[in-house]
């Protein structure tokens, strides 16, 4: 069992459905949701991290017209239960009617991924008052650079590379004190002052994330050949670039598929102790659940740090 000291915080920020409310109602317990991919993994993360005693929150939308629909199909529902009083929903008209999780129109993602970090910068993690956040994919990309401002360690986990872009001053037109978080964010041309990139500079979500985060993890086996084959090339060489200086310091490693409760656990620890993450010392903690691979980064010839779960 990890060392991860009771009663360390934990707040899990996603805009995946993880759990439904059982009953609706503001005191109804939550059941897991089962959407399958990696988001079906975070219920069994949420047991075994209660199981240990760690106090863990989970923030998502609230996206009620998903929640009805789900709960009318008895396969789409688990088994695992969690206290209402875990698990924050974000509330934003933008969510309530939504009847899948991505729009096909890339300004209503922006609008639903910054009503949703509005939520959660102004109302959760105020309420919540975390010791770490754990946040996943574009969507949540401006958390890391908001709980850095707030010395709130945060361990950022990439999905996919898809991201989108988008400026200061939209962001305050939506409800976010960005001036206060501007400059741990990643832009296209380097910001000289604030003024200036309110509406000249846009700022990359999924980029920020990866820049602002204390830790970066992937969780795809095909991550590398995804960069590869991406058709921005900006963006595919700063996202390696990145991912290549952050594992070189030990910020960064990716997992495959077969990752366990008890590889997050680790993170969490080391993130709660301000520690790094090295070879020796996953080695030691991790004897024989996980090997580490350097991975040479594509053109650039930079190396990464990979982590590959145990057999």
């Amino acid at each position: 069992m990890l060392n991860l000291s009771a009663p360390n915080r934990i707040l899990i920020v996603t805009t995946d459905v993880i759990y439904i409310p059982n009953e609706m109602g503001e005191s109804a317990e939550f059941i897991s949701a089962q959407p399958g991919g990696f988001a079906g993994f975070l219920p069994d993360l949420i047991d075994n991290l209660l199981d240990q005693g760690i106090d863990v929150h989970l923030a998502q939308p609230d996206y009620r017209r998903r929640f009805g629909s789900l709960l009318q199909k008895e396969q789409s529902m688990g088994n695992r239960k969690i206290p209402a009083h875990r698990v924050h929903l974000a509330k934003d008209r933008v969510f309530f009617y939504q009847s899948s999780i991505d729009s096909n129109y890339e300004w209503k993602n922006i609008e639903i991924s910054l009503a949703f970090q509005r939520e959660v910068a102004n109302n959760i993690i105020p309420w919540v008052q975390p010791d770490m956040i754990h946040c996943y994919d574009w969507m949540t990309g401006l958390i890391p650079a908001m709980a850095k401002e707030l010395g709130i360690p945060c361990l950022f986990t990439i999905n996919n590379i898809y991201s989108v872009k988008s400026f200061l001053s939209h962001v305050e037109d939506m409800g976010i004190d960005a001036a206060a978080f501007w400059q741990n964010l990643f832009y296209d041309h380097f910001p000289t002052n604030y003024e200036e990139t309110r509406h000249a500079n846009p700022f990359d979500l999924l980029l920020s994330g990866v820049f602002a985060a204390n830790f970066v993890n992937t969780v795809s086996s095909t991550f590398p050949m995804d960069i590869a084959q991406g058709q921005n090339v900006f963006f595919e060489a700063s996202l390696r670039q990145l991912l290549s200086q952050k594992g070189n310091a030990g910020y960064a490693a990716e997992f495959n598929h077969r990752i366990t409760a008890q590889h997050y656990m680790f993170l969490y620890n080391k993130l709660l102790r301000h520690q790094l993450f090295t070879l020796e010392n996953f080695k030691g903690d991790m004897a024989g659940k996980a090997e580490f691979i350097w991975n040479t980064g594509h053109e650039t010839g930079a190396r990464t740090c990979a982590v590959r779960a145990g057999r």
